[in-house]
């Protein structure tokens, strides 16, 4: 309140006097908001003013106990009153020593709340921070060992592949070896005049003796352009390229758009585009006597006959 603002009820009047400046006429008045109370002095010619707001009185009537707007109320401001020289001027003062300051020590709380929860937003910043790093660290250490473990795998499995290339390269070394053999022998009854230790049916005989041991009625003929026997069924005219007297799952077909045989399993609908025996059997085949030769891989015994499938 300035000033210019002018108090509507004299609550008390009273002199009093002060060190240094003799006695003084002090008047305590209640405003016209009544929301706060003024305090006036006149000191050698100049006006004093001391405001007191609704916190302050608040202050005062709960520590005094009064009312406000009161003598008694006014009797214990002017109790605590002193005139001080600050920055230059005399104003009026009041002791608040020994007054419990509600709103003040209110901000104060407050003000050591927030401090406390700024803290205790810190600290749970601290802990989450270091949790997420205790994590990362986890994670890496996790990750390491999962590299580790890849790496382990990696070099068993290269070793792997390395003993089953060797194993491969070992049985390539061999089949080269049991063609060389057979490839020699061919070679060698054939510069001796075509006689072998053990000779092999022409193609003619092995297709009588195919013929003998087939079904009544099936003819089997050789196909120059498909190089291979097939077999006719003369009650039917039915033709396939295996004897219909061999009961196997698997059916030899020609695929006309490859231009290559196909066979086809006829329990699970697998098919293949080479002969499935071929990982027991070489098959060579000998230009001078337009025949396919069929060496078993492990024992190295020949045949003109497909082996069976």
């Amino acid at each position: 309140m300035t000033s210019t603002e002018v108090p509507t009820e004299l609550v008390l009047e009273q002199n009093k006097t002060f060190p240094g400046h003799g006695q003084v006429v002090l008047k305590v008045f209640d405003t016209k908001s009544k929301k706060a109370t003024v305090v006036k002095a006149k000191l050698q010619s100049k006006e004093l003013v001391l405001t007191f707001d609704a916190s302050n009185e608040e202050d005062i009537t709960s520590q005094f106990k009064v009312k406000r707007a009161t003598k008694e109320y006014a009797t214990a401001i002017l109790d605590r009153i002193s005139i001080v020289m600050r920055e230059g001027q005399l104003r009026l003062d009041f002791d608040w020593t020994g007054i419990r300051r509600i709103q003040i020590e209110a901000a104060i709380r407050a003000e050591k709340l927030a401090e406390q929860k700024r803290k205790a937003e810190e600290d749970r910043i601290a802990k989450e921070k270091r949790i997420q790093e205790e994590k990362i660290a986890e994670q890496e250490r996790l990750a390491a060992l999962a590299r580790e473990e890849a790496l382990r795998i990696q070099r068993e499995k290269e070793a792997e592949e390395l003993r089953k290339r060797m194993e491969e390269e070992e049985r390539t070394r061999e089949a080269r070896q049991r063609r060389k053999a057979f490839e020699d022998k061919i070679g060698n009854a054939m510069l001796n005049g075509g006689v072998m230790l053990t000779v092999p049916k022409t193609q003619a005989e092995e297709e009588q003796g195919e013929n003998e041991g087939s079904a009544p009625n099936v003819i089997k003929t050789w196909s120059d352009e498909h190089r291979a026997f097939y077999y006719t069924d003369l009650d039917t005219n039915v033709l396939t390229w295996r004897d219909p007297s061999i009961e196997s799952v698997w059916e030899k077909l020609w695929d006309a758009d490859l231009k290559a045989f196909k066979f086809v399993n006829k329990m699970n609908g697998e098919t293949l585009y080479e002969e499935p025996y071929l990982s027991r059997y070489d098959k060579i085949w000998v230009e001078e006597q337009t025949t396919w030769y069929y060496v078993h891989k492990e024992t190295g015994d020949t045949s003109t006959k497909e082996p069976y499938y």
